[in-house]
């Protein structure tokens, strides 16, 4: 199966680059014969509305990944709880005291040592201090006890196949701090979620995700499509994957994070629809910002020097050409900036590239 971790609604406001780890696993899904899990989270801080929940599955149909399993994490919410419960009944657990980064609404709970290798989802930092996200406060420092775990050696035992490889040093610096430090899962403030009445991080319960989705469908491989930006996340759900005893094959693939040029907001899809962008156009876009030894790539714009009815062509000849493999790393890597110009420089003489190299990109 190939699935994503629980992606947050953002209303209207989300911009085309925000959909690239959707549309990357729905290439993967086009090439292969694994089925795809597109998550929606609900159960954080930022709780979306029905509204923000039925707009994303509309924005995931404008970008083209029409074949997935669209599913939330409430809905699954019960049993993601009992995977919880038997993790913490497998492992090792211990309260530890440190100095923490904390805010008024309580979101903040941030061992001071930790924030300069956090990515700021949470908190942002303005000349050296931290900010909450969600309240604006200014975080001040406390000393917390903070509930860990420890995973077991077996947890380690077998490594994920990486993609790009460039990871692979982040990822094996992560697992080895990891393995020494163990992960914090308990909050001091109530999150709805307990455990031998602690309340527990919502994170520990939505990233059991990815292992409910193959239990549930019995499935021997799991390909976890994550952007960078939630690197960590993903490691933890492969992690918590092993510990709950799933021993098949997991492929992890790390998509770049897309930055807009200009304004974000006239990136969102209601304006790109607006300017008369549609799935063709949005999918070239995303794919030709590509290149996956990138950590940080900006949005390609050169589909408005393109032409349409070449761009329309160039969809077909894709389309109608395919290649499959079970290597899921094979499957993503000639989806690049560099591959796509040279499709679109021989679409009129499709007898110089091999389209079969972007299959999946664009389906019949």
């Amino acid at each position: 199966m190939i699935a994503t971790l629980p992606m947050t609604p953002k209303g209207s406001s989300a911009p085309l680059g925000y959909w690239l780890t959707p549309v990357i696993a729905d290439i993967l899904r086009e090439r292969s014969s694994d089925s795809l899990a597109v998550c929606i989270g609900t159960i954080g801080a930022k709780s979306p509305s029905v509204a923000d929940i039925l707009l994303f599955r509309e924005e995931l149909d404008f970008v083209g990944v029409r074949k997935a399993k669209v599913l939330t994490d409430g809905e699954l919410v019960a049993s993601l709880e009992r995977n919880v419960a038997t993790i913490l009944s497998r492992v090792e657990s211990s309260d530890i005291v440190s100095e923490c980064y904390v805010c008024e609404c309580g979101l903040l709970e941030i061992p001071i040592e930790q924030v300069r290798f956090l990515k700021p989802k949470t908190f942002h930092i303005e000349n050296g201090k931290v900010f909450c996200v969600v309240c604006g406060g200014e975080a001040t420092t406390s000393t917390q006890s903070r509930f860990c775990m420890f995973f077991p050696e077996s947890a380690f035992g077998k490594s994920p196949q990486i993609h790009p490889r460039s990871y692979s040093a982040e990822i094996r610096d992560l697992m080895g701090q990891i393995r020494r430090n163990g992960i914090c899962v308990g909050k001091n403030r109530p999150t709805g979620f307990l455990y031998s009445e602690r309340n527990l991080d919502v994170e520990l319960v939505w990233q059991t995700m990815p292992y409910e989705l193959i239990h549930q469908e019995n499935d021997k491989r799991l390909v976890l499509v994550v952007s960078n930006h939630v690197l960590k996340q993903g490691l933890l759900a492969i992690l918590l994957a092993r510990t709950l005893g799933f021993n098949g094959e997991i492929h992890l693939i790390v998509t770049p994070y897309i930055n807009h040029p200009g304004t974000v907001g006239k990136w969102c899809l209601e304006k790109l629809a607006e300017l008369g962008h549609d799935e063709l156009t949005a999918r070239f876009m995303l794919a030709n910002s590509l290149g996956w030894s990138l950590k940080d790539a900006t949005l390609s714009t050169v589909v408005s020097e393109v032409g349409y009815r070449r761009l329309r062509l160039f969809a077909r000849r894709v389309a109608e050409s395919r290649r499959s493999t079970d290597n899921p790393e094979k499957l993503v890597e000639d989806i690049n900036h560099q591959t796509l110009t040279l499709g679109l420089k021989h679409v009129f003489n499709p007898d110089k590239f091999d389209y079969a190299r972007l299959s999946g990109l664009y389906s019949s």
